[in-house]
């Protein structure tokens, strides 16, 4: 049974997700996006807005609206400056209180502290989540099978995707389309719709290795003969992504919903430990590359799924699915549960 059209279109579908899907557990940035103190990443996820902070002793996570008149207090996107509201100056603590009021005497009550939400740290990866350690534990297993970035992103931006969330991630899940979507950059990279794959699943989890054709693989080799040519692809429900590329590129993705037909994209490239035993000039070619490559996969992928948005508002009944969609099968299976 896949999803029902309706949920793809309506408002009242996202509420609920929102607050049993992404209430339970949301990916929110990787460690390395607020390295220092007074680092902030603020975003908005449906209606609300929030700013990871990171602090001395580590991360706050923030309802990111001023007490005051209800301003954002952290511009959105990444940045660095004190907890302060841009409107009129209201500072916050690491506990979310108000710290400092310009004219404190002209107000006659003590203002609520911001309202914080619990957060953990896997492997690098912080998450919003309510769930147990059954389910930090296998998240974990689950990073551990791809490996972690080598130091800090060298580049990262965020794309407005006019589409529901769940299509983002059915796209992501399926190799399908290489062949038609992405014949310029997959494709001439050697991994089409018809390249060997071998999966591994969890509970709500899905790890894809797919394998470039041989010709493809013996001249990636014969360059770098300490790589495995692949494409590891780990999506963690509901809305991380991760890939590593030809053990030389890894790639950090998530998707925050802000309507029904509205997603934030938000994404990171990395360097591997493979790429950092490069010569510097190799490294920043590879990277130039890389970002390339991200570029037009990205909006390869952005076209298609806007154009299956403007299908979904007319279309009835229920995905057909092949055997290379399983994956897919397996989010619907998590998401219906999870409701």
């Amino acid at each position: 049974m896949s999803i029902p059209v309706e949920r793809y279109v309506d408002p009242a579908s996202l509420e609920e997700e929102l607050q049993r899907i992404f209430g339970r557990c949301c990916f929110v940035a990787h460690e390395s996006d607020v390295p220092e103190p007074d680092d902030y990443f603020s975003f908005r996820l449906g209606r609300h807005s929030l700013t990871l902070r990171r602090f001395d002793d580590g991360f706050s996570l923030f309802d990111n609206i001023c007490r005051h008149r209800f301003n954002l207090i952290d511009p959105p996107g990444f940045g660095k400056r004190p907890f302060r509201c841009t409107y009129h100056g209201w500072t916050y603590d690491k506990a979310g209180h108000v710290a400092f009021i310009p004219l404190r005497e002209q107000f006659f009550t003590d203002p609520e502290p911001l309202r914080t939400h619990p957060h953990q740290t896997i492997s690098g990866f912080v998450f919003a989540t309510t769930e147990t350690v059954r389910r930090d534990l296998a998240i974990k297993n689950m990073l551990d099978q791809v490996g972690l970035p080598e130091g800090p992103s060298f580049n990262q931006g965020s794309l407005l995707h006019r589409c529901n969330w769940k299509l983002m991630v059915e796209n992501v899940l399926e190799g399908y389309h290489l062949s038609v979507v992405h014949p310029n950059t997959f494709g001439k990279s050697g991994f089409t719709t018809m390249s060997r794959s071998e999966a591994m699943e969890g509970e709500t989890d899905t790890l894809l290795i797919t394998y470039p054709h041989d010709k493809f693989s013996a001249q990636l080799v014969s360059v770098f003969p300490n790589v495995v040519p692949s494409y590891r692809h780990l999506y963690v429900f509901p809305n991380l992504f991760v890939s590593v590329t030809n053990d030389l590129v890894y790639f950090v993705s998530n998707v925050f919903p802000i309507s029904a037909d509205e997603t934030v994209l938000h994404y990171r490239l990395f360097g591997t430990k493979r790429l950092g035993e490069l010569g510097l000039s190799m490294q920043n070619h590879l990277k130039a590359e890389a970002l390339k490559f991200t570029m037009a996969t990205l909006n390869e992928d952005k076209e298609i799924l806007e154009r299956c948005q403007l299908g979904m508002l007319g279309a009835a009944g229920e995905y057909i699915l092949g055997t290379q969609e399983q994956r897919i099968r397996q989010f619907h299976n998590a998401y219906l549960r999870w409701l």
